[in-house]
């Protein structure tokens, strides 16, 4: 007897009968606050070992705890946010070793993805939106923005690679590449436009290749970009914050 090979795709009046259409709801609050939080803690308007009391955070935002436990537990998850039962949650600062830890991955990441753009320039174009926001906000000195342009264009340029695992990885560092990039951003040496002006290089020198070219250039920035970041910061290392 010959087993019928089983379609595909289900018949046109069985398919999504299982759903329930109905109106979608407007963003949560918890998602908003959770942007919000982000937003200053990247912006570096809240501090690194800052404690984040909850009380305090509810009362100003006018939102109920429930919404605030969830806003946190994203940042938590992100590694925006540190936690420890009893001690409550702050923003962690990266010390040395982690600095270095996540230029380290960094350097794997974006140096295939670099290769790979070289190979194909023709996949540049999102690299060169997000070059473009980058620096309209330098020129701007448009600070709060500024640091989350930086990164997004790294991750542009990771994604230009079209490998999912790559942009994957990239994702799961970018909280902590943009806290390792705070303090660098706001240091007095720090120039918005030198440092679009060393992003747009950075990129012609990828797009004209050849791979292992374009795989040098984007460990030479990073390694530029490490020293800033350790001069920058103090090793700190993601300590509790003090319970008084």
């Amino acid at each position: 007897m010959t087993l019928a090979t089983p379609s595909p795709r289900a018949p046109a009046d069985e398919r999504l009968s299982h759903l329930t259409p109905r109106q979608l709801e407007r963003p949560s609050t918890s998602g908003a606050l959770a942007d919000e939080l982000r937003r200053q803690i990247l912006s570096g308007r809240i501090p690194a070992g800052s404690r984040l009391r909850e009380a305090e955070i509810a009362e100003a935002f006018r939102v109920s705890r429930q919404s605030l436990r969830a806003a946190l537990a994203e940042l938590v998850h992100e590694g925006i946010l540190r936690h420890a039962p009893n001690r409550g949650v702050w923003v962690p600062r990266l010390s040395a070793d982690d600095i270095r830890d996540v230029y380290d991955m960094r350097g794997l990441i974006e140096g295939e993805a670099a290769a790979r753009l070289a190979r194909r320039p023709g996949a540049a174009i999102p690299v060169r939106s997000a070059l473009g926001r980058l620096e309209q906000y330098a020129t701007e000195s448009d600070m709060p923005n500024l640091g989350g342009a930086h990164t997004a264009f790294h991750q542009a340029l990771t994604d230009s690679a079209r490998s999912p695992r790559l942009s994957r990885t990239f994702q799961l560092l970018r909280s902590e590449c943009e806290l390792s990039l705070i303090a660098s951003h706001s240091s007095p040496g720090s120039v918005p436009t030198e440092l679009a002006a060393d992003h747009r290089e950075l990129l012609d020198t990828i797009l004209a290749g050849p791979p292992h070219a374009a795989r040098r250039a984007i460990v030479a920035h990073l390694a530029s970009g490490l020293r800033t970041a350790l001069a920058a910061a103090d090793d700190d290392g993601w300590r509790l914050p003090n319970s008084r």
